[in-house]
């Protein structure tokens, strides 16, 4: 299988776009200003601590206090803060790690209060960035991340990836880990390490514990203040080439000279061989125009997501969860056929579903719901969910799926630990809101004769302005007596009329000498669609 990279920077997102085999299979963005990342290992301080969810509140520089759970703490958290407290006092620099030995491990179920005081420091890691309305998650399990190692201060075991089957391979893997592995440092053994010569995971576990050790230092300059930065993540385009780059990559496209040198130099660094696979796009066009892929993206990111051969998915967002409805379209068959289509619109939906939830990651984070076409047979059903099954081995992520309930419901949940801001290919009618029923000029005309009526009579002699769109601006201003001079003999006051293209057809507002708004036009609220429109 081909593999091919995508870098794409625009002035406010980084994206990064995997095609296998010239089909699209994953994709990521992050804001470019985006200062707490997954990964980020912080100095904070214990603001409040909630028994009733046991769990505290940490200030580590965000506008928002960051959310720590007990079962997110370290069972070794108070070898971590003897630790912290002796490079926080600074009688000894640098504070040798080892000479800390692990103490008891905290209680599974215990009380976070008995742990964690008010005004208290702890070192963390960022879990989950901010998403919607909630802010950071953070843990005390300290994980650095290598190519085929990852660091865990303050740990004493030793773990190898699930995915490492073979025995030979397992037992050569946990002699080396042993070799390497420092007093109270845990070593996590990742897929990549296979086959791979000692010195190279030598060298990968020297520069976590270089980056652990540049982390302390930090740590001893801000010691005084109450939250800093200690581990900076390397960003998404790193991350992205030290989890996933391997021979099958054959071509990998910046359209950034800055990223390009870094990303160039940083492949030399970890594949020396495929240095020549990064390449520069220097074209006038978007990337992914000139690539010819832009309109795939496109259908991945839109509402309405076409299957082939007929039917179509409607993808929805929400706070809680995301809605996916298969629609058959316009597919048509006989009684006796019925069961047959859903079946075959059902499988094409499952294989979507599942390239949807890879291509989207974050996207379809949390709880998705997809709602297939009703079918009778179990036998159709369960087919169903191991075709959905079957296409979600590819995702690197752990995904569990429920079978397809009596209802022709299946529940899919998926970790979500960042925010997706999809890119927006419609906007609301600002006609209509959305309703598809604009309304009349006659009608909006009438509503605001009725909005000046009243706040002339309680507007207490202050000049009155009012703005509106200049379609209705010349509405008002039409015929030999406008209505503004209706107005001035019904409420012997001048009414001062001005134009605003930047409101709406349908919008106004009224206000006075000191532009305080006194009344506008009421906002139309979009009545969700019924189960029989949706269809």
């Amino acid at each position: 299988m081909k593999k091919k990279i995508i870098f794409n920077l625009t002035p406010k997102y980084c994206n990064t776009l995997l095609l296998e085999d010239n089909e699209l299979a994953e994709y990521y963005q992050q804001p470019r200003d985006l200062a707490y990342q997954v990964g980020n290992v912080y100095l904070g301080t214990v603001k409040k601590i909630i028994a009733s969810l046991n769990a505290a509140f940490v200030d580590i520089g965000h506008e928002k206090l960051a959310f720590l759970h007990y079962s997110d703490v370290s069972p070794y958290v108070l070898t971590f803060q003897e630790y912290l407290a002796a490079i926080l006092k600074g009688d000894q620099d640098p504070v040798p790690i080892g000479q800390f030995p692990l103490k008891e491990t905290t209680d599974k179920n215990g009380k976070i209060e008995t742990i964690l005081k008010q005004g208290s420091k702890i070192i963390v890691q960022i879990s989950k960035e901010p998403i919607s309305t909630k802010g950071i998650r953070i843990t005390s399990y300290i994980n650095l991340s290598g190519r085929y190692l990852i660091l865990a201060p303050f740990h004493n075991t030793i773990t190898l990836s699930k995915k490492i089957t073979a025995s030979g391979e397992r037992k050569r893997l946990e002699q080396l880990a042993i070799a390497l592995r420092r007093t109270n440092f845990g070593v996590i053994v990742r897929t990549l390490a296979q086959k791979k010569e000692a010195a190279l995971l030598d060298q990968d576990f020297e520069q976590l514990l270089d980056k652990w050790e540049r982390g302390m230092k930090t740590l001893r300059k801000h010691r005084d203040k109450e939250h800093a930065c200690l581990i900076q993540n390397d960003g998404v385009f790193y991350t992205f080439l030290q989890n996933l780059l391997n021979e099958e990559f054959d071509q990998i496209v910046v359209d950034d000279g800055r990223v390009y040198d870094e990303i160039k130099k940083y492949v030399h660094t970890i594949l020396p061989h495929k240095e020549d696979i990064v390449h520069l796009y220097q074209g006038q066009a978007n990337i992914f125009q000139y690539l010819g892929i832009e309109k795939k993206i496109k259908n991945f990111l839109s509402k309405i997501v076409t299957l082939p051969g007929g039917g179509y998915l409607i993808v929805e967002h929400t706070e809680a969860m995301h809605v996916i409805d298969v629609n058959t379209g316009n597919r048509t068959s006989a009684a006796a056929d019925q069961e047959a289509l859903a079946v075959e619109i059902n499988l094409a939906a499952a294989k979507m579903v599942a390239h949807l939830i890879r291509f989207l990651g974050d996207g379809l984070g949390g709880i998705t719901i997809v709602d297939f076409v009703g079918m009778r047979d179990p036998k159709n059903k369960r087919l169903i969910y191991d075709t959905m099954k079957k296409s979600l081995k590819n995702i690197r992520v752990q995904v569990n799926i429920s079978t397809i309930t009596r209802f022709g419901l299946m529940e899919i949940t998926r970790p979500r630990v960042r925010s997706f801001t999809p890119i927006d290919h419609e906007k609301i009618c600002p006609n209509c809101q959305g309703t598809g029923v604009p309304r009349s000029s006659i009608d909006i005309a009438a509503q605001l004769e009725q909005q000046v009526s009243l706040t002339m009579r309680h507007g207490k002699n202050r000049p009155i302005r009012l703005h509106v769109h200049p379609f209705l601006y010349a509405y008002i201003n039409r015929g030999l007596v406008p209505k503004t001079w209706k107005w001035w003999w019904k409420y012997k006051k001048s009414i001062a009329i001005a134009q605003d293209p930047a409101l709406s057809i349908t919008d106004y507002k009224i206000v006075d000498g000191n532009n305080e708004i006194l009344a506008e036009a009421p906002k139309i609220v979009k009545r969700p669609p019924m189960a029989y429109e949706a269809k």
